[in-house]
Protein backbone atom coordinates (compact mmCIF):
# COMPACT_ATOMS: atom_id res chain seq x y z
CA UNK A 1 0.00 0.00 0.00
CA UNK A 2 1.36 3.39 -1.01
CA UNK A 3 0.28 6.58 0.38
CA UNK A 4 -0.12 10.34 0.32
CA UNK A 5 -0.70 12.27 3.56
CA UNK A 6 -3.78 15.30 2.42
CA UNK A 7 -5.21 17.15 4.83
CA UNK A 8 -9.33 17.90 4.28
CA UNK A 9 -8.26 20.46 1.37
CA UNK A 10 -6.63 19.13 -0.81
CA UNK A 11 -3.71 16.34 -2.04
CA UNK A 12 0.41 16.62 -1.43
CA UNK A 13 1.10 14.35 -4.50
CA UNK A 14 -0.49 11.99 -6.65
CA UNK A 15 -4.08 11.50 -8.76
CA UNK A 16 -7.25 10.93 -6.63
CA UNK A 17 -9.93 8.88 -7.17
CA UNK A 18 -13.52 10.07 -6.50
CA UNK A 19 -13.55 6.85 -4.12
CA UNK A 20 -13.99 8.34 -0.30
CA UNK A 21 -13.62 6.43 2.14
CA UNK A 22 -14.63 7.55 5.68
CA UNK A 23 -13.17 5.38 8.75
CA UNK A 24 -14.46 5.96 12.28
CA UNK A 25 -11.71 5.83 15.35
CA UNK A 26 -13.54 4.89 18.59
CA UNK A 27 -12.09 3.94 21.87
CA UNK A 28 -12.01 4.91 25.43
CA UNK A 29 -10.32 8.09 26.63
CA UNK A 30 -6.06 7.67 26.51
CA UNK A 31 -6.15 4.29 24.07
CA UNK A 32 -4.23 5.91 21.78
CA UNK A 33 -6.74 6.83 18.69
CA UNK A 34 -4.66 10.23 17.91
CA UNK A 35 -1.39 8.69 17.84
CA UNK A 36 -2.35 5.97 15.39
CA UNK A 37 -3.53 8.71 12.73
CA UNK A 38 -1.00 10.78 13.18
CA UNK A 39 1.39 8.21 12.90
CA UNK A 40 -0.51 7.11 9.72
CA UNK A 41 -0.69 10.16 7.84
CA UNK A 42 2.19 11.78 8.84
CA UNK A 43 4.99 9.11 10.67
CA UNK A 44 5.50 11.04 13.82
CA UNK A 45 4.52 10.44 17.28
CA UNK A 46 4.05 13.32 20.09
CA UNK A 47 4.72 11.87 23.04
CA UNK A 48 1.64 14.25 25.10
CA UNK A 49 -0.66 14.93 23.66
CA UNK A 50 -3.98 16.83 25.03
CA UNK A 51 -7.37 14.90 25.01
CA UNK A 52 -9.30 14.79 22.18
CA UNK A 53 -12.10 17.31 21.92
CA UNK A 54 -14.98 16.49 19.87
CA UNK A 55 -13.92 15.49 16.66
CA UNK A 56 -10.34 15.35 14.39
CA UNK A 57 -10.49 14.78 10.82
CA UNK A 58 -7.01 14.27 8.69
CA UNK A 59 -6.76 12.43 5.18
CA UNK A 60 -4.67 10.71 3.49
CA UNK A 61 -4.36 8.63 -0.11
CA UNK A 62 -3.54 5.48 -0.56
CA UNK A 63 -3.13 2.68 -3.20
CA UNK A 64 -4.34 -0.66 -2.70
CA UNK A 65 -3.74 -3.42 -5.61
CA UNK A 66 -3.12 -0.75 -8.16
CA UNK A 67 -6.81 1.56 -6.84
CA UNK A 68 -6.51 4.73 -5.21
CA UNK A 69 -8.79 5.89 -2.90
CA UNK A 70 -8.93 8.78 -0.17
CA UNK A 71 -9.17 7.47 3.93
CA UNK A 72 -10.99 10.06 5.19
CA UNK A 73 -9.97 9.60 9.00
CA UNK A 74 -12.12 10.48 12.03
CA UNK A 75 -10.71 10.63 15.11
CA UNK A 76 -13.08 10.90 18.35
CA UNK A 77 -13.30 11.98 21.37
CA UNK A 78 -13.33 8.93 24.17
CA UNK A 79 -14.87 10.73 27.09
CA UNK A 80 -18.00 9.96 28.22
CA UNK A 81 -19.51 13.70 27.34
CA UNK A 82 -19.44 13.26 23.55
CA UNK A 83 -20.71 10.30 23.35
CA UNK A 84 -24.21 11.82 22.03
CA UNK A 85 -21.84 12.73 19.08
CA UNK A 86 -20.54 9.20 18.04
CA UNK A 87 -23.81 8.08 16.18
CA UNK A 88 -24.12 10.30 13.25
CA UNK A 89 -20.27 9.59 12.65
CA UNK A 90 -20.46 6.08 12.67
CA UNK A 91 -23.77 5.97 10.86
CA UNK A 92 -22.01 6.87 7.44
CA UNK A 93 -18.68 5.32 8.11
CA UNK A 94 -17.36 2.85 5.76
CA UNK A 95 -15.37 1.15 8.67
CA UNK A 96 -14.79 1.53 12.22
CA UNK A 97 -11.09 1.03 13.68
CA UNK A 98 -12.00 0.49 17.72
CA UNK A 99 -8.64 0.81 20.27
CA UNK A 100 -7.92 -0.69 23.57
CA UNK A 101 -4.98 -0.53 25.43
CA UNK A 102 -2.79 -3.36 26.10
CA UNK A 103 -2.33 -1.98 29.85
CA UNK A 104 -5.74 -0.93 30.68
CA UNK A 105 -8.18 -3.67 31.07
CA UNK A 106 -11.29 -1.29 31.58
CA UNK A 107 -10.46 -0.05 28.12
CA UNK A 108 -10.63 -4.01 26.72
CA UNK A 109 -13.92 -4.24 28.47
CA UNK A 110 -15.43 -1.73 26.54
CA UNK A 111 -14.40 -2.60 23.25
CA UNK A 112 -17.83 -5.11 23.31
CA UNK A 113 -20.18 -1.96 23.71
CA UNK A 114 -18.41 0.16 20.82
CA UNK A 115 -19.11 -2.77 18.58
CA UNK A 116 -22.54 -2.96 19.33
CA UNK A 117 -22.88 0.72 19.11
CA UNK A 118 -21.31 0.32 15.41
CA UNK A 119 -23.47 -2.99 14.92
CA UNK A 120 -26.75 -1.26 15.74
CA UNK A 121 -26.38 1.98 13.45
CA UNK A 122 -23.98 -0.01 10.46
CA UNK A 123 -25.58 -3.63 10.59
CA UNK A 124 -23.87 -7.08 11.23
CA UNK A 125 -21.81 -6.17 7.86
CA UNK A 126 -19.95 -3.28 9.18
CA UNK A 127 -16.07 -4.04 8.38
CA UNK A 128 -14.84 -3.37 11.95
CA UNK A 129 -11.05 -3.77 13.19
CA UNK A 130 -10.06 -4.17 16.81
CA UNK A 131 -6.91 -2.62 17.83
CA UNK A 132 -4.72 -3.45 21.00
CA UNK A 133 -2.48 -0.30 21.47
CA UNK A 134 0.70 0.26 23.04
CA UNK A 135 2.40 -2.74 22.60
CA UNK A 136 5.28 -0.94 23.23
CA UNK A 137 4.30 -1.35 26.79
CA UNK A 138 5.19 -5.16 27.13
CA UNK A 139 6.15 -5.20 30.73
CA UNK A 140 2.79 -3.13 31.65
CA UNK A 141 0.78 -5.29 29.52
CA UNK A 142 -2.47 -6.70 31.27
CA UNK A 143 -4.47 -7.56 28.21
CA UNK A 144 -2.78 -10.40 25.95
CA UNK A 145 -2.35 -11.02 21.95
CA UNK A 146 -4.88 -14.19 22.76
CA UNK A 147 -7.68 -12.54 24.77
CA UNK A 148 -7.64 -9.65 21.89
CA UNK A 149 -8.06 -11.98 18.94
CA UNK A 150 -10.01 -14.28 21.21
CA UNK A 151 -12.63 -11.51 21.44
CA UNK A 152 -12.58 -10.34 17.95
CA UNK A 153 -13.36 -13.57 16.60
CA UNK A 154 -16.60 -13.60 18.84
CA UNK A 155 -17.64 -9.76 17.79
CA UNK A 156 -16.85 -10.88 14.18
CA UNK A 157 -14.46 -8.64 13.84
CA UNK A 158 -10.53 -8.12 12.32
CA UNK A 159 -8.03 -7.74 14.80
CA UNK A 160 -4.24 -6.66 14.92
CA UNK A 161 -2.28 -4.90 17.64
CA UNK A 162 -0.26 -1.97 17.26
CA UNK A 163 2.30 0.56 18.88
CA UNK A 164 1.70 3.91 17.44
CA UNK A 165 5.11 5.37 19.51
CA UNK A 166 7.36 2.96 17.26
CA UNK A 167 5.15 2.70 14.57
CA UNK A 168 4.91 -1.66 14.77
CA UNK A 169 1.74 -2.72 12.14
CA UNK A 170 0.21 1.04 11.98
CA UNK A 171 0.48 0.25 7.74
CA UNK A 172 -0.72 -2.58 8.42
CA UNK A 173 -3.75 -1.81 10.14
CA UNK A 174 -5.06 0.32 7.92
CA UNK A 175 -3.69 -1.46 4.51
CA UNK A 176 -6.06 -4.46 6.01
CA UNK A 177 -8.91 -2.29 6.56
CA UNK A 178 -8.24 -0.54 3.38
CA UNK A 179 -8.35 -4.01 1.51
CA UNK A 180 -11.53 -5.02 3.30
CA UNK A 181 -12.80 -1.81 1.83
CA UNK A 182 -11.82 -1.96 -1.75
CA UNK A 183 -13.92 -5.44 -2.07
CA UNK A 184 -17.01 -3.63 -1.21
CA UNK A 185 -16.29 -0.87 -3.62
CA UNK A 186 -17.96 0.22 -7.21
CA UNK A 187 -17.34 2.60 -9.40
CA UNK A 188 -18.65 5.94 -8.35
CA UNK A 189 -20.93 7.08 -11.52
CA UNK A 190 -19.96 10.82 -12.97
CA UNK A 191 -22.87 12.49 -11.51
CA UNK A 192 -21.67 11.02 -8.22
CA UNK A 193 -18.17 12.68 -8.55
CA UNK A 194 -19.72 15.89 -9.14
CA UNK A 195 -21.58 15.40 -5.71
CA UNK A 196 -18.26 14.28 -3.84
CA UNK A 197 -16.13 17.73 -5.84
CA UNK A 198 -18.69 19.87 -4.59
CA UNK A 199 -19.26 18.24 -0.89
CA UNK A 200 -15.56 18.70 -0.38
CA UNK A 201 -15.09 22.11 -1.57
CA UNK A 202 -18.36 22.61 0.66
CA UNK A 203 -15.72 21.05 3.59
CA UNK A 204 -12.96 23.42 2.91
CA UNK A 205 -15.15 26.29 3.23
CA UNK A 206 -16.84 25.16 6.40
CA UNK A 207 -13.62 24.28 8.39
CA UNK A 208 -10.80 25.61 8.90
CA UNK A 209 -6.88 23.39 8.62
CA UNK A 210 -5.00 24.34 11.47
CA UNK A 211 -1.19 25.80 10.30
CA UNK A 212 1.10 23.10 10.00
CA UNK A 213 -0.61 19.89 11.46
CA UNK A 214 -3.41 20.05 8.93
CA UNK A 215 -5.84 19.29 11.40
CA UNK A 216 -9.66 20.28 10.67
CA UNK A 217 -11.11 20.32 14.34
CA UNK A 218 -15.04 20.33 14.22
CA UNK A 219 -15.83 22.35 17.61
CA UNK A 220 -18.56 21.40 20.11
CA UNK A 221 -20.96 23.88 20.71
CA UNK A 222 -22.75 24.35 24.30
CA UNK A 223 -25.76 25.70 24.92
CA UNK A 224 -27.07 27.22 27.96
CA UNK A 225 -29.54 25.82 30.02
Amino acid sequence: MSTDSTSAMGTTGGSVSSQRIKIVLLGEQNTGKTSIVTRFVYDHFVPAYAATIGIDFLSKVVTVNGKTMRLQLWDTAGQERFRTLMPSYIRDSSAAIVVYDITSPESFEKVKDWIKDIKELRGDKAIIMIVGNKTDLLDKRKVSYDEGEEEAKKLECLFCETSAKNGDNINDLFNTVSTELMKNLEPVPVNDKRKLLNIENLWSSLFTCLIGAQIVHIPVIYKCC
